[in-house]
């Protein structure tokens, strides 16, 4: 199989940086173009909700690498122009500014966009929390303002809560789950996720809707939950979930099934995560080109405690108390581990 002689990654965030060391680490040659429409270099996105917002950190120690290391890559970095529309036959991307890009393989890695609430944009003060720009944005306004409200009960919404009040913020949460990190973690551990924040201060309104954002003058005043109670915000932060960023391929002719419209309110199936290449490996048959790849189940969401009701048996209790009876019996095991596929 001929090696492409050049390949454009629309996305240059982990996915994509990942998949550029791991052409090179493989041996390729040719040509890599990065094109992302934010304006900074790949950096790590977790500790924006947390360091980063809390300004224990400051955006350079984000980057996910050196200038170094991305010199290594010999790839050119086209940065602040969001991708508009994809040509498959061309395998052409366009930018926002009306710039084409070509590669002989286009790689999909432009990640999520955050979901909002009805009439958001319209009002100043309501936050989300996705890229670099957002969390500077968010860490601004918390050093003005006193009172928070997030709309989210997942792990953001956990976390920008617990971060704003280390910031002696009057912070309340606001969501539709009986408690914290329920679909994540399950109710046992995320009742004692939801203890700790309250005993933090955060106040808790769970297991309730979110009816509309309430504001004056063009600005957020708070949240009204469907019980009718009103929760009063100098700011507020919604952290729904997110959906793959794949609107600009509207129109590009890949099948509609597998693509995200930004203007439809599809949910994924859960356990599926988006991955996309241009060209497929196979066309036999098909115009495809972006699939739903089924992802293995999150560390999150496997079972990992006992049920109260399972008790152990005696061979457990057996090694749980004195450990491997023999070198056989743990070489057994080591073999086991090494088949189990991945």
């Amino acid at each position: 199989m001929t090696s492409p002689g050049s390949i454009l990654i629309v996305g240059a965030s982990a996915a994509g940086l990942s998949t550029a060391e791991a052409l090179r680490r493989h041996g390729y040659q040719g040509r890599l173009t990065f094109l992302d429409a934010e304006p900074h270099l790949p950096y790590d996105r977790p500790p924006l909700s947390k360091q980063l917002l809390s300004g224990a950190w400051e955006p350079p120690r984000v980057q996910l690498r050196g200038q170094a290391q991305l010199d290594a890559l010999h790839a050119e970095f086209v940065l602040g122009e969001p991708a508009v529309a994809l040509d498959p036959a061309e395998r052409a991307v366009t930018t926002v500014s009306g710039r084409v890009l070509r590669g002989d393989v286009v790689v999909i890695a432009t990640g999520l966009t955050p979901l909002r609430l009805p009439g958001q944009d319209h009002l100043e003060g309501v936050h989300v929390l996705r890229a670099l720009d957002d969390a500077l944005a968010l860490r601004h306004a918390l050093s003005a303002g006193t009172r928070l409200v997030v709309v989210g009960e997942g792990v953001l919404g956990a976390e920008i809560a617990a971060t704003a009040r280390t910031l002696n913020l009057e912070v309340t949460l606001a969501g539709m789950g009986g408690t914290l990190l329920n679909d994540q973690l399950g109710q046992v551990i995320g009742a004692m996720l939801a203890e700790k924040h309250a005993e933090r201060g955060v106040r808790l309104r769970l297991g309730v809707a979110i009816e509309e954002l309430t504001g004056a003058a063009g600005r957020v005043t708070g949240v009204r939950p469907a019980s009718g109670e009103f929760l009063p915000a100098d700011m507020v932060v919604v952290a729904i979930g997110s959906r793959p960023a794949t609107g600009w391929l509207e129109g590009s002719g890949l099948p509609w099934a597998t693509v995200w419209s930004a203007t439809r309110d599809a949910v994924p199936p859960r356990g599926c995560t988006p991955s996309a290449t241009w060209p497929p490996s196979s066309t036999k048959g098909s115009a495809g080109g972006c699939v739903w790849r089924t992802a293995p189940t999150p560390p999150s969401r496997r079972r990992w405690w006992r049920p109260t009701s399972s008790a152990p048996t005696a061979r457990t209790r057996r090694s749980l108390t004195s450990g491997p009876t023999s070198t056989t019996s743990r070489s057994r095991r080591t073999a086991c581990r090494r088949r189990r596929p991945r």
